[in-house]
């Protein structure tokens, strides 16, 4: 499915300063931000069926359910604004059980994600943004900004393992560059933003259009480069 409305999805690791960013854009565009996971009851309804220690299948069906809700708020707002920002997305679910499936937590979970979203991309619930802003700050920052925010006590410590934090960044550092390869619009951030930096990522984000790829070329170009992994 295309849209008319451009889609920019920031994101990195917990901490990395995702919904700061998200929000600052908001505050000097006309741009429509879509709501945070935990924000959502398939969220609550996961959090509480892992408490619970329920099979992570049944876990993973309202995640999926959770990004299929975030996905479909492209079409329900479209047009009404100049662009559409989400901080983070469905590949951050991906790389969380890629890292979960590394570190031995479930070595089961990647593979069965990565079936079931490949599924939901190819028949269109979940969808590929126009830009793409990676925040790939360092533990000490992501540490810094933990430390800060005010909704800190819904993270989970894991994010901050040494193992779990460096196999995500493995995920997201491989897509990364394979983004770079097909000339992804990509922007890739490795230090806090300074306001003049910010003021030139307003203005890029400003002119951000509809991206011209093939969005069936690009879902398997992501599987492909990620096979590996």
């Amino acid at each position: 499915m295309k849209f008319k409305t451009p889609y920019v999805v920031v994101y990195g690791l917990p901490a990395s300063g995702k919904s700061f960013l998200c929000l600052q854009l908001k505050k000097y565009l006309n741009i429509y931000m879509i709501p945070e996971r935990r924000s959502y009851c398939s969220y609550a309804n996961a959090a509480q069926l892992f408490s619970q220690g329920a099979h992570y299948t049944l876990v993973q069906e309202d995640i999926l359910q959770l990004d299929i809700e975030r996905s479909s708020e492209l079409s329900r707002i479209e047009e009404e604004y100049r662009c559409i920002i989400s901080a983070s997305d469905w590949m951050y679910t991906l790389a969380y059980a890629y890292a979960s499936s590394q570190c031995g937590l479930n070595e089961y979970l990647y593979g069965y994600v990565k079936k079931k979203y490949y599924e939901a991309l190819i028949s269109k619930k979940l969808h590929f943004p126009d830009m793409y802003i990676y925040l790939d700050l360092s533990y000490k920052d992501r540490l810094m900004n933990n430390s800060n925010d005010k909704l800190v006590k819904t993270r989970s410590n894991i994010f901050f393992d040494e193992s779990f934090s460096k196999s995500m960044k493995e995920y997201f550092d491989t897509w990364t560059m394979n983004l770079d390869r097909i000339n992804f619009n990509l922007i890739h951030i490795k230090n806090r933003i300074c306001e003049r930096e910010l003021y030139d990522l307003v203005h890029q984000v400003k002119v951000s259009k509809r991206s011209a790829y093939n969005e069936d070329e690009i879902i398997g170009t992501y599987f492909k480069s990620m096979e590996h992994l």
